[in-house]
């Protein structure tokens, strides 16, 4: 608690002081502790203000990086949606062509079943051939031995047939084992694909929590922060504060100055007592800068400003019955519904505004 007396136009010590000049105020001590309070405020005020622009231009930032990464994933996502794409066409496209060798293969299967169908049937005619030759071999005259060489010649044809087809037959199979070799390798390669559009999945699935969870992050931050500098915002625009004068007239000792001509008040909401005994009741706790002067002409005058029932800062005057201007200021911290008023120790003669003035300010 800082308590501060400040007395213009007199001394402590019994010294005649010239009383001030009129229209005077409060002191030169008083004005400079004012001023200086008032400095202190606008710079509290100022770094507030600061620290605000702070926390926007953080909060400003990390919305551009928020919404740099989100464009960065969104592009990450479109990449990765284009290369699922195309792995889901060239899948799409691999398919069809293992379709394709599929059909190739069975009718290259239905080919190779009439080929051996028509080798067995060779077969059978070679060995009627065989049998006809064996008869013919018994026969002793020109026509049959002619028949005989036309037979010859019919065999040998045939026996160039079946090799003609065996060589197709032949081919065919290993035109299907390559087929069926590539069948395979298709199949295998369509599994890796498979499994890499499944591992990229997984990636951007990650990648998209990880991005949802800084979000949320981000936002909870961001709430907490705006809610705390709201609070502050608002207990400082609802800080209290009132200036008020008494009636010129004579106070009786431990009477309560009526200091309830109020000349300036904000952040009050009932202003009864100021108004009807000059009594100051707390409606918000904290500290609170108290001041005021009493101009009096009344010889060895003494005023005192009570928390509740508590003397916390007293103004004494001493000499002759010249008017003469009394100051006093002091901090407190004030809890609700307590009180602050001013009170005189003697009958004394109160002069009214602007030389007397009661003034009390919530600072924090």
């Amino acid at each position: 608690m800082l308590v501060l007396c400040v007395c213009h136009g007199f001394l402590l010590d019994g010294k005649t002081i010239p009383p001030p000049t009129p229209g005077s105020v409060m002191t030169d001590e008083h004005y400079k502790f004012v001023m200086q309070f008032i400095f202190q405020e606008r710079q509290s005020r100022l770094q507030l203000e600061e620290q605000m622009k702070q926390l926007q231009q953080q909060l400003y930032s990390t919305q551009t990086d928020l919404v740099n990464k989100m464009n960065a994933l969104d592009h990450c996502s479109m990449a990765e949606s284009n290369r699922v794409s195309g792995l889901l066409n060239r899948t799409n496209f691999l398919e069809d062509k293992v379709s394709v060798l599929t059909k190739t293969s069975d009718a290259i299967k239905l080919q190779n079943s009439q080929l051996q169908h028509e080798n067995v049937q060779l077969r059978n005619d070679t060995k009627q051939l065989e049998n006809d030759m064996s008869n013919l071999k018994k026969l002793q005259r020109v026509v049959d031995l002619q028949t005989m060489a036309n037979l010859q010649n019919r065999t040998n044809h045939l026996e160039q047939e079946i090799q003609g087809t065996n060589s197709r037959q032949n081919l065919v199979i290993s035109e299907a084992n390559a087929r069926k070799q590539d069948f395979i390798a298709l199949f295998q390669k369509l599994q890796t694909m498979e499994y890499d559009v499944g591992k990229t999945l997984d990636t951007l699935n990650n990648k998209t929590y990880e991005t949802e969870n800084r979000m949320h992050s981000l936002e909870a931050n961001f709430q907490s922060t705006n809610a705390n500098v709201q609070k502050k915002l608002d207990a400082i625009s609802n800080r209290a504060i009132f200036t008020a004068s008494p009636p010129p007239g004579f106070v009786s000792a431990s009477g309560v100055i009526p200091f309830r001509i109020l000349k300036t008040n904000y952040g009050i909401n009932s202003l009864s007592s100021l108004r009807n005994n000059g009594i100051f009741t707390v409606e918000k706790e904290g500290y609170y800068l108290i001041s005021c002067f009493v101009n009096t002409n009344t010889p060895n005058a003494d005023f005192d400003i009570k928390h509740n029932s508590t003397i916390i800062a007293s103004a004494t005057k001493h000499g002759d019955s010249g008017l003469e201007t009394h100051a006093v200021t002091i901090t407190a911290y004030l809890n609700f519904r307590d009180t602050v008023k001013v009170t005189a120790r003697v009958t004394m003669y109160v002069d009214s505004a602007p030389d007397s003035m009661f003034t009390v300010m919530q600072i924090i």
